[in-house]
């Protein structure tokens, strides 16, 4: 019984022809597929280094800590533990879940509906479909393409030369770059923004403070108010906005840095179970070259 233990786990180990590139077999591991071809439904733990060219089904489950390489495809609703870490040019489908700390890559393409968690680092020339949710505190680079009814947290930075679909909500205090370029029924929370500057600005945008507005810009937002000069936009809009920029106390200084600290020692314990299993595959082939 025991040599065929170990018989089968060597088979599991040898058959894992691309181990460097996907992470300690975990294909075979979990549900016996090869060539980096996930089923719908898979769930992995935490820790796994994952490389490029994978197809990973919808409703999928990733734990704490996992890294993807480059054009990886994912199916629709798939949740993305907490620092979780992406390369360029993967393919997301909708309603995609990244979790607080993850970080995104370049050129790679999200799905609508889909949310990213506090903390979030997206990287440029990303493509973000349509009603997506950015929580508090993201930073997004520059070149950005955002959806129409997309919504932005507080404190959120976005980089310079991103451009903004009709009927975005943003939250207080956020810090935009120069140039960038916004669509009609944008609604900003009622509080200081800062831009970068050469904005654009659309019909029935609502929200900004003419003095917070850099020089360069104060122009440009007179010009789109005078086309709608009587247009507020509806009262639950408004209230999103407000509520997008609301922080209650336990998440202000204190409460993100227990966060950071929980999501450090997520990631510490998937790199340990990670080593672990790597172990003790490697203990197994090591047996099983023994016995040739």
């Amino acid at each position: 019984g025991a040599l065929a233990l170990v018989a089968l786990l060597a088979v599991i180990y040898s058959g894992s022809q691309h181990r460097t590139e996907l992470g300690m077999g975990s294909d075979e591991v979990m549900k016996g597929w090869t060539d980096g071809m996930y089923p719908p439904g898979a769930t992995f733990p935490a820790g796994y280094h994952f490389g490029n060219d994978n197809v990973f089904g919808k409703h999928s489950k990733f734990g704490a800590g996992d890294t993807f390489g480059d054009d990886n495809v994912f199916g629709k609703d798939t949740r993305f533990g907490p620092g979780s870490t992406f390369g360029d040019s993967n393919d997301f489908g909708k309603e995609q879940y990244f979790a607080a700390g993850s970080e995104i890559g370049e050129k790679n393409t999200i799905g609508g509906y889909s949310t990213f968690g506090e903390g979030i680092k997206l990287g440029q020339k990303n493509l973000v479909g349509r009603f997506s949710h950015f929580d508090k505190r993201d930073n997004l680079g520059k070149r950005n393409t955002y959806g129409r009814n997309d919504e932005f947290g507080r404190r959120d930075k976005v980089g310079a030369f991103s451009q903004f679909g009709p009927g975005d909500v943003y939250g207080g205090d956020m810090m935009f770059g120069k140039e960038e370029e916004f669509g009609s029924d944008n609604t900003w929370s009622p509080e200081r923004q800062t831009f970068g500057g050469h904005d654009i600005f659309a019909r029935r945008d609502w929200g900004l403070r003419t003095k917070d507005l850099p020089r360069s810009d104060k122009a440009a937002w007179k010009l789109a108010k005078s086309m709608d000069p009587h247009y507020k936009p509806e009262h639950d809009i408004i209230i999103k906005s407000i509520a997008l920029k609301s922080v209650e106390q336990k998440n202000k200084a204190e409460g993100s840095k227990e966060k950071e600290a929980e999501i450090l020692k997520a990631i510490q314990q998937a790199n340990a179970k990670a080593n672990s299993v790597k172990t003790a595959l490697d203990k197994v082939a090591k047996a099983f070259e023994q016995r040739k």
